[in-house]
């Protein structure tokens, strides 16, 4: 549905919610560990899709999603680093229940940005942030502000993250990672 289809951004907020909460929850369990810290980075990173709200033109495409996801996955990221420092109080085994009945170890943010199998395949072999900033920005045509944006890092680190990723890219290909055409 496009923007123009809601009648404030209050209501496309909400839509936003409904539609991805699910996604972003299982997001962030696959980081989080418990569904508490899961919520709280859902919360949180419904907060930064408000804040960029205007970036998005309709919340059915694979461009809203990635953008949802990937704020969801940095939202994660930052907040288990935060939790690093914090003291935590564990559990007896036998006092822990497996709340969501399902085991988020294997989710992946789908790579349907766009690109042929082989560049996939590649990219894959990069880091998950560099991965995700080559993606933003050549299979969604983000800026590098709003990059930054979107993950938490300074257009500067973003930029240098492009830059080092393209080479690493390079790189790979170099190594005999380089697709074949016909």
């Amino acid at each position: 549905m496009a923007h123009e289809v809601f009648s404030s951004e209050v209501a496309l907020a909400e839509a936003l919610y409904k539609r991805y909460k699910n996604t972003m929850t299982a997001v962030a369990m696959s980081f989080m560990g418990n569904i508490h810290d899961a919520e709280d980075v859902v919360q949180l990173s419904m907060i930064k899709v408000i804040r960029n709200i205007d970036k998005i033109d309709d919340i059915d495409s694979d461009r809203c999603r990635h953008f949802i996801m990937v704020i969801t996955k940095n939202t994660a990221l930052n907040e288990k680093n935060k939790n690093k420092n914090r003291k935590t109080v564990t559990l007896d085994p036998s006092e822990m229940v497996n709340i969501t009945g399902t085991c988020f170890e294997d989710y992946g943010i789908d790579d349907k940005y766009g690109f042929s199998e082989e560049m996939t395949a590649l990219l894959s072999e990069l880091r998950d942030v560099d991965k995700d900033i080559l993606c933003l920005k050549y299979g969604d045509g983000y800026s590098c502000s709003e990059i930054g944006e979107i993950t938490d890092l300074s257009e500067t680190a973003v930029r240098q993250r492009l830059s080092r990723a393209r080479k690493r890219l390079c790189e790979i290909i170099e190594e005999g990672g380089k697709p074949h055409h016909e």
